[in-house]
């Protein structure tokens, strides 16, 4: 289970990489920002999914069940990051690099559980 998490953590990294890049590059040539971040995230998310589905998860399931699954857990997630966000930003009001961080810690580990169990999950 931890090569497994491992294994997440680095596709997930990659597809965040691949996100800030594809935002980078996209509001260097002047597209406006958050259109950039936008067409970026979602670059990331098509990217997370492949490796998420073929070098995390091995799933052997058909994409016309997990794509749809994934959607809604990136749904999810993303609702969820705004919530646990809001809430910890009025616990430490000046500690946004702090809240951030752990947002994204426990959102991790919630897409884990999620992928694992629900989304990659070969039944």
């Amino acid at each position: 289970m931890a090569f497994l998490f491992v294994r997440f953590l680095i596709s997930g990294g990659l597809a965040t990489i691949i996100h800030w890049v594809v935002f980078a590059l996209l509001a260097h040539i002047g597209i406006v920002a958050v259109l950039a971040s936008t067409i970026g995230a979602i670059t990331g998310a098509i990217v997370n999914y492949y490796l998420q589905f073929y070098v995390t998860f091995k799933s052997q399931q058909k994409h016309i069940k997990t794509l749809p699954t994934y959607l809604i857990a990136v749904g999810f997630s993303f609702f969820l990051n705004g919530l646990i966000f809001m809430g910890l930003e009025k616990i430490l009001p000046n500690e946004l690099m702090v809240v951030q961080i752990l947002t994204s810690m426990v959102v991790t580990v919630i897409n884990f559980i999620l992928y694992k169990k629900v989304v990659f999950h070969d039944r």
